[in-house]
């Protein structure tokens, strides 16, 4: 005859043998749902007194905290008081900022060793002197790029005016063949006749 922990034993390994993969999920769950109720029926706790768990009146904060439910406030009205709060922080935040400023809070001795703590490491690792010099080759580079902006838009602007010569004389030729044609002029083309 088996005893009851070895007949235990063997229910438990057909089990599983037969339907384990469904049953054992299944069983699972059943445990956790009974530790479950058993939590909530407890004497002791935040929800001792709540009669056992029921899922359709889960607690809010207000009911935990003892404050009557807020129902007669209307979907919109709660949106528009959350919002009111929000904006209400913020105008805080800001008359705050107002008033003291948004500079740091250092005191003002201790910002000045700070800052003379500052000066001295940038002097010893040498930091300074190579932002120095990176802002020299910065400068010189700029100086270089400049010139070359404006030497380059000097021979844009010497090359344009070369043209606007160059066609003006054609059309001032044209024009000499024009009054040529009808005898204003006689003669080769005079460049003097028209810059009078």
């Amino acid at each position: 005859m088996k005893t009851f922990n070895q007949f235990q034993e063997s229910i438990a390994i057909s089990l599983a043998k037969r339907g384990g993969s469904k049953l054992i999920p299944a069983l699972m769950t059943g445990i956790g749902a009974a530790g479950t109720l058993y939590q909530a029926t407890k004497k002791s706790g935040p929800f001792a007194d709540t009669g056992g768990f029921d899922a359709s009146k889960s607690r809010t904060k207000r009911q935990y905290l003892g404050l009557p439910p807020s129902t007669d406030l209307t979907k919109q009205q709660k949106k528009d008081r959350k919002i009111k709060g929000q904006q209400d922080i913020i105008n805080k935040r800001d008359d705050q900022i107002a008033r003291e400023g948004p500079g740091d809070k250092v005191p003002g001795a201790r910002r000045a060793r700070l800052k003379e703590l500052l000066k001295k490491y940038l002097e010893k690792s040498g930091i300074k002197g190579k932002r120095d010099t990176n802002k020299e080759i910065d400068k010189r580079t700029k100086e270089i790029e400049n010139f070359r902006k404006k030497s380059k838009q000097k021979r844009s602007e010497k090359k344009t005016r070369k043209v606007e010569n160059k066609r003006s004389e054609l059309a001032n030729k044209r024009e000499w063949e024009n009054l040529k044609s009808q005898g204003i002029v006689s003669g080769d083309y005079d460049p003097n006749y028209f810059n009078k």
